[in-house]
C-alpha cells in the first residue's frame, strides 16, 4: 500500500476513487510489477527461454504503463499530489503504450519501406522515453513525499 509520510501518514489509496474499476487497476498493477519482477531473473538464469519471457514481459510493462497513467490522472483530482508528480506519471504512462501502438500500425505497411521506417521511427521516439523514465517517477513520488 502506497502511505504518504508527513501529512498525517495518509494512506494514498484512500485518494483514490471508490470504485470498481480501481481496484481492477490496483489488482493488475501488482500483477505487472511481480511479474517484471520475477520474469527477467528466470530467463537470466535459463529457467524461461526468451520466446516465453519476452510476450510475458512486454504485456506486463503495458499493463504497469496503463496503471501508472490512471493512478496519476485519479491522484491529480485529488490535489494531494504535486502537478509536477502527476503529470508526468500521465505523459510516461500514456508514452510506452501509444508508441507501441503506432510502431503496431507500421506493421500494416509494406515491409521495410520508407513509410514503415517513418511510423517505426515515430512510435520509437514517443515510447521510447517513457521505458527509462519509470524510475525516475517513482524517485519523484518519493522525493515529493518525503518534503511533505
Amino acid at each position: 500500500m502506497l502511505r504518504a509520510a508527513g501529512k498525517g501518514d495518509r494512506d494514498l489509496t484512500m485518494l483514490l476513487p471508490r470504485r470498481r474499476v480501481t481496484r481492477s487497476v490496483q489488482a493488475a498493477g501488482l500483477v505487472a510489477m511481480t511479474l517484471l519482477a520475477v520474469v527477467g531473473p528466470l530467463l537470466v538464469f535459463g529457467v524461461l527461454a526468451f520466446e516465453v519471457t519476452t510476450p510475458i514481459s512486454v504485456a506486463s510493462y503495458v499493463v504497469l504503463c496503463l496503471w501508472l497513467f490512471l493512478t496519476n490522472r485519479w491522484l491529480r483530482s485529488s490535489d494531494y499530489l504535486g502537478p509536477r508528480v502527476t503529470r508526468f506519471g500521465e505523459l510516461i504512462g500514456a508514452g510506452f503504450p501509444v508508441g507501441f501502438l503506432i510502431a503496431g500500425l507500421g506493421l500494416l505497411l509494406p515491409w521495410m519501406s520508407w513509410p514503415q521506417l517513418a511510423v517505426f521511427g515515430a512510435g520509437l521516439v514517443i515510447g521510447l522515453p517513457a521505458w527509462p523514465c519509470i524510475p525516475v517517477w517513482f524517485l519523484l513520488l518519493g522525493r515529493y513525499l518525503g518534503k511533505s
